[in-house]
């Protein structure tokens, strides 16, 4: 199998830690030609990261259907808890970081990249954000991991958008990201020591800081 990845992408960052939770022999690629190039378009019509590309030429694009993918495929360890009702909450949290927590987030991203801010989305984006941060707050368990004691799907969505939360909230002048979400404070404390998670933010770090070089 192959990924089709960037290292700094929240969403390929969810695939990476399936992948690694997982144990899986996948070769981890850069789209050939670049994001939206033909030639990554002819493998990836949608033209984004990540896509997984099966032995057999089948290629799978969404970083969710990825992760469920690979959890049906390869179902140990599994990625899911075993009660029904955990596998639920493991699910929402992941559909939380995707409803509430990404768009506020894309704002933020858009408004770091531009000369000339605007105050007022920023304002408006850091609220929902942190509403977004007030709804996975309810649902979290307390421990180092999401739901169920282990590495789950909903741990493969928030760690990725978690790194850019708390980098760019305290730039956009909120300094204190988890200061109404203590659970969620634990957890991000707490799932940072997981050998997984560590290689996810280390490859996350340093494609940022690889980024940010290249900007200055």
């Amino acid at each position: 199998m192959k990924l089709y990845n960037s290292n700094l992408s929240p969403f390929a960052s969810r695939a990476r830690l399936a992948i690694y939770a997982k144990g899986l022999q996948v070769d981890i690629l850069p789209p050939p030609g670049g994001l939206q190039t033909e030639q990554y378009r002819a493998i990836n019509p949608i033209g984004r990261v990540p896509a997984l590309a099966l032995d057999d030429g089948t290629v799978i694009p969404e970083s969710e259907v990825i992760v469920e993918y690979l959890d049906e495929a390869f179902p140990q360890p599994p990625l899911l808890p075993s009660a029904a009702p955990a596998r639920a909450k493991a699910r929402l949290l992941g559909r939380m970081v995707d409803l509430y927590l990404m768009p506020g987030m894309l704002v933020l991203f858009q408004q770091a990249g531009v000369k000339e801010r605007n105050p007022s989305a920023i304002a408006d984006a850091i609220g929902n954000v942190k509403k977004g941060l007030g709804l996975i707050e309810h649902f979290i368990e307390n421990g180092s991991y999401a739901v169920g004691g282990r590495m789950s799907v909903a741990d493969c969505a928030l760690v990725p958008i978690l790194f850019f939360v708390t980098g760019m909230l305290p730039r956009m002048g909120e300094p204190a990201p988890f200061g109404h979400a203590p659970k969620l404070a634990r957890y991000w404390d707490a799932i940072a020591k997981d050998a997984n998670v560590a290689k996810i933010l280390g490859e996350m770090k340093q494609a940022l800081a690889e980024r940010m070089a290249k900007a200055s």
